[in-house]
C-alpha cells in the first residue's frame, strides 16, 4: 500500500527565493522611518531673515524634520553652509519648483540648527523671476 519512493528536496533556486522574499516582507520593512527624538524648532515669524546664497547641492531624502521624502537643498553663503528643508517630494511635483546646482536664491525663512547642522525653513524662495510660497503669512507649511 505505501510507496518506497524517495523525494528529491532540492532547494528552490535563487531567483525564486527572492522573488518570495519581496513577495511575503512588505515593502515598509525596507523603508523604515529613522527614529529622530530631537524636538524640532517651531516655525518662529519673529525670527525670520533673508539669507542669499548659491545651491551647492539638491537631494530628496528621507526628512528628519518631516518624517517623509522630502526635498532638501544645501545652500552656500559665504563659507557657511545650511541645509534648507523645503517640502515633500510630492508638493515639488504638484506645485512644479524646480532648482539646480549653481542656481543664486534668496530664501526668507526661520534659521535653526537640528540634529548638529545648520538648517533653514523656508517661507519664501526667490529664483530668478520667480518666487515660490512654502509656508503661509503665519509660518504654516502651504502643503498641510
Amino acid at each position: 500500500m505505501g510507496s518506497n519512493r524517495e523525494i528529491d528536496m532540492k532547494p528552490p533556486p535563487l531567483g525564486v527565493m527572492l522573488l518570495a522574499i519581496c513577495v511575503f516582507i512588505p515593502p515598509a520593512t525596507f523603508a523604515q522611518k529613522p527614529d529622530f527624538n530631537e524636538p524640532i524648532a517651531k516655525y518662529d515669524l519673529s525670527k525670520e531673515a533673508t539669507f542669499k546664497g548659491v545651491v551647492a547641492e539638491l537631494a530628496d531624502r528621507v526628512c528628519p524634520i518631516g518624517g517623509d521624502m522630502r526635498f532638501h537643498l544645501l545652500l552656500k553663503i559665504d563659507n557657511e553652509t545650511y541645509e534648507v528643508h523645503v517640502a515633500p517630494i510630492k508638493f515639488m511635483k504638484i506645485y512644479k519648483a524646480t532648482f539646480h546646482k549653481g542656481d543664486t536664491v534668496e530664501v526668507i525663512g526661520f534659521k535653526t540648527r537640528f540634529q548638529g547642522v545648520d538648517a533653514i525653513l523656508p517661507r519664501e524662495i526667490k529664483h530668478a523671476e520667480d518666487t515660490r510660497l512654502f509656508r503661509d503669512e503665519n509660518g504654516k507649511p502651504i502643503w498641510q
